[in-house]
């Protein structure tokens, strides 16, 4: 059956609270998390992160599928940077030049760190370049902190003699202490973790894998099956003979 230009009008106009508009809000998320395009301000940032996160929630774990953790401290001061007032949004406000270059300028960077990086640069200049007479009444309408890199630091076990590159897992987390959802991280999917490594940087991932264990419901592996290898190498006849003769030489 074929449809009208009129009649696909009429349906639009009809069902555009339940339809077209929901459908539009996808494309905008579509095109800002998968494409990797920088939102237009704070606001819209924090609709788009939310909605994705918010939708990926409800489909639930899927076998093989990758989340990665981000500490609860980022996140906190992310969240308060994004519910900034409204003049806090880029469309009430024009940017500087010098901003606006920065933008441009980071692009057509590959990096996820370099965007990240020269926004949290260019922010903390325009903060410091305040005059200072007027602190105390800018510090009042001052908005929310630049969150800086996505980091873990309190989530990550420390280890200097893991190569984090030659494993998937990202690294280790701390077992010290329990670590709990919504209160010590939070769990994004793989393509809103990228998004978020672009905008702001985000140089120590920690992915994690949903598996099924037997007779058991999907679960997300946050301690991944960790392997040592040991290398045992022969000794040489030289070598037992010359650690044999000191052994004689000091029971003399």
């Amino acid at each position: 059956m074929a449809l009208t230009q009129e009649d696909f009008l009429i349906w639009s106009v009809e069902s555009a609270d339940a339809l077209v508009a929901p459908f539009l809000q996808l494309l905008v998320e579509l095109c800002h998390v998968v494409l990797g395009l920088r939102p237009h301000c704070a606001h819209q940032e924090r609709d788009i992160v939310l909605g994705w996160l918010r939708r990926e929630v409800q489909r639930g774990y899927s076998v093989g599928q990758f989340w990665y953790l981000v500490g609860a401290e980022w996140w906190g001061a992310w969240l308060a940077y994004t519910a900034g007032g409204d003049d806090a949004c880029c469309r009430a406000a024009p940017r500087h030049v010098d901003e606006a270059i920065v933008c441009d300028e980071s692009f057509t960077s590959n990096s996820t760190e370099s965007m990240g990086s020269l926004l949290w640069r260019a922010e903390t200049a325009s903060v410091g370049s305040a005059s200072s007479s007027g602190v105390s009444s800018a510090a009042a309408n001052r908005p929310p902190t630049h969150p800086g890199p996505v980091h873990n630091k309190r989530l990550r076990a420390h280890n200097p003699l893991k190569v984090r590159s030659l494993t998937g897992e990202g690294g280790h987390l701390r077992r010290d202490v329990t670590l709990a959802q919504h209160r010590d991280f939070e769990l994004v999917p793989d393509a809103l973790w990228r998004a978020l490594a672009l905008w702001y940087g985000g140089p120590d991932p920690l992915p994690r894998q949903v598996i099924r264990p037997p007779n058991s419901d999907v679960e997300l592996e946050l301690y991944p099956l960790e392997l040592k290898i040991l290398r045992h190498v022969p000794s040489t006849q030289s070598e037992y003979l010359l650690s044999h003769t000191v052994v004689d030489d000091r029971s003399f």
